[in-house]
Formats: structure tokens, C-alpha cells, sequence
């Protein structure tokens, strides 16, 4: 993968400058941490995770909210909070397999932790996203296009997904996240 270094300086430095000046903000962290793992740096993502530790600065919690039914919906990553929480994740894992089979690969490159295949491609598949998503085909009708709110960016994983549920289930999935809207219709964003 090609990777511009002037740019992925330019964050490095403004990351750093930020950090300075908020230490506490997870943001900043986050960021960093990244471009570490990225980078294939993995003892500078220990440090800068037991930094952040330290200093006890928490990463936002990633949520989706969505209304169902005149009734407000909220999920995180790996919820089981919900009762039918063993059904959709059945639910999800079978359209993941439907989702393979039109050429659909899991991206690693949201996972900054040293994991197993096995183990990452469980934490791919349990983001609140697909897991909101599974939760609304389950429980609605095939014409209604699904709209739902979150707090941060939507992972590249998740976008690649949610292109081929848009395709698999031929519905319209509108995902406002912390910087724009986002259209899946028919594979496309």
C-alpha cells in the first residue's frame, strides 16, 4: 500500500502538538496509535497506550442510535445487551457468508491491537454497525431503507460491508456519522 509521507508526517506532528496542548483528549491518541500500527511500529502503540493509560484517558465509546417503530435503539461494539443478541449475531454471521461469496474481505487495517486472524475477524465482525444493521433487517419490513446515527467515523471495514448488505438485501442504508451522510443503494456509496 502506498503511503504519503508528507502527510502521514504532517498528522504526526500535529498529533504531537495536539496532545500537548490537550493531553487528555483520546482523539489525538488515537491517531497516533494508528499511524503506529500502520507503520508496523507496535512498541511505540504499547507506549503510547500505557501512556495514555497513565494519564487515565478514556477513547469515546463508538455508538449507533437509530428509532425502530417509534422506539429508540442503541448499539456499542460486542453488545449482547439486546434479548435476541444470540440471533442477531447467527443473523449477521450468515450474511457475512453471503457477503464473501460476492468477494466481500474483512479490512484488518481499522485493528491496531496484536491479534490473531481469528480473533480480528471476530472483532470486525461484532462493530456496532453491522450489528445495528443486522438488528433492523431482522426486525423490519424489505422496503424500509435503514438510517441511523453514530458518534464517530464509519470504519472502512464497515463501509465495505455495508455496501454489500446494501446489494445482498436491497435496501437503502443512510449512516450519518461525526463528519457527513453517507448512501448505500445497490453496492454504491
Amino acid at each position: 500500500m502506498h503511503v504519503n509521507l508528507k502527510a502521514a508526517s504532517i498528522i504526526w506532528k500535529t498529533s504531537h502538538t495536539a496532545i500537548r496542548v490537550d493531553p487528555h483528549d483520546s482523539e489525538s491518541y488515537v491517531l497516533l496509535l494508528n499511524i503506529q500500527a500502520f507503520a508496523e511500529k507496535l512498541h511505540n502503540v504499547s507506549d503510547f497506550r500505557k501512556a495514555k493509560r497513565e494519564l487515565r484517558v478514556k477513547k469515546e465509546l463508538d455508538v449507533r442510535w437509530f428509532e425502530m417503530k417509534n422506539e429508540g435503539h442503541q448499539f456499542c461494539m460486542s453488545d449482547k445487551s439486546y434479548p435476541d443478541s444470540e440471533k442477531i449475531k447467527l443473523y449477521l454471521k450468515d450474511m457475512t457468508g453471503e457477503m464473501k461469496l460476492l468477494g466481500y474481505k474483512l479490512d484488518y487495517g481499522s485493528i491496531v491491537h496484536d491479534m490473531d486472524l481469528e480473533e480480528k475477524e471476530d472483532d470486525l465482525g461484532q462493530h456496532s454497525e453491522k450489528l445495528a444493521i443486522a438488528f433492523v433487517l431482522m426486525n423490519t419490513a424489505d422496503c424500509v431503507p435503514i438510517r441511523f446515527m453514530k458518534n464517530l467515523r464509519v470504519y472502512n471495514d464497515c463501509r465495505i460491508a455495508i455496501k454489500y448488505i446494501s446489494t445482498i438485501k436491497k435496501r437503502d442504508i443512510i449512516v450519518r456519522d461525526v463528519s457527513r451522510f453517507h448512501h448505500f443503494k445497490d453496492g454504491e456509496c
